[in-house]
């Protein structure tokens, strides 16, 4: 991509110049910084059509997040197939699913895996993580209050928003 961006190979050479300690061999940046980790949104372009998604970068804060031409994320296949997942509009039949409460309430015993369509995007964990007891608690209580109808809101003690 810098090969072909005019202002990117400047900016390359300006930086080469102004770093006298470089020695030419070692990359000039962390190999994570060009992962990407997580699509944020995307944007019809209005010149020349395709697509741009804002790309939050592993082991980059989201203030440093840039917005990429979808050719040049060809790496990002998945993360952009995910973008896609995590943004869908569920269908009137989904919500009318996850809206039944016509079925018994059930505790979850251990950390869910998946649950149904409508309520994976709710339980699909990195790495195979699962919730803590506290944690399980609190997603029992709070199912129990919405199978019964009740408007309930979960805090805690520490006072952290």
């Amino acid at each position: 991509m810098i090969e072909t961006d005019t202002h990117g190979r400047t900016k390359v050479q300006r930086l080469v110049k102004n770093q006298p300690m470089w020695n030419g061999r070692d990359p000039l940046y962390h190999s994570d910084f060009v992962v990407a980790e997580r699509i944020l949104s995307h944007s019809e372009m209005k010149r020349g059509g395709g697509k741009l998604f804002l790309v939050k970068w592993s082991k980059l804060s989201h203030s440093e997040s840039t917005w990429e031409k979808e050719k040049d994320l060809l790496m990002a296949t998945t993360k952009i197939k995910e973008y896609f997942e995590r943004n869908r509009v569920p269908t009137s039949g989904d919500i009318a699913r996850a809206m039944d409460r016509t079925y018994p309430w059930k505790k979850f015993e251990e950390s869910p895996r998946l649950v149904s369509v409508v309520v994976l995007l709710f339980f699909r964990f990195k790495n195979n993580h699962v919730l803590r007891d506290y944690q399980l608690q609190g997603l029992n209580w709070l199912s129990f209050c919405w199978h019964q109808g009740r408007n309930s809101i979960l805090a805690d003690e520490m006072g952290l928003g």
